[in-house]
């Protein structure tokens, strides 16, 4: 125990691992909804807190497939030192 331990969790802030795995447009689309979802949650009279959590859950899953078109389109279009060789 005398050792310190090197393998603990590392922390990460959200907006740096999303803009990591999805992609910075992704990650602004991602908060411009979210702020809309904001506003949509302030007039508590015509929106549940169940649409309100169904909103969120569709706005991460959108975020997510815009970046998983994003790195189809990596794959998709190889840059022209690979096409070179």
């Amino acid at each position: 125990m005398a050792r310190k331990m090197n393998n603990g969790v590392k922390v990460m802030k959200a907006s740096a691992l999303y803009t990591r795995e999805y992609g910075a447009e992704a990650y602004a689309a991602y908060m411009r909804r979210e702020a809309e979802i904001d506003a949509l949650m302030r007039d508590k009279k015509r929106y549940s807190v169940r649409d309100i959590c169904t909103l969120r859950e569709n706005n991460l899953r959108r975020m997510k497939a815009e970046g998983a078109r994003r790195q189809i389109g990596r794959v998709v279009r190889p840059s022209a030192k690979l096409m070179a060789a």
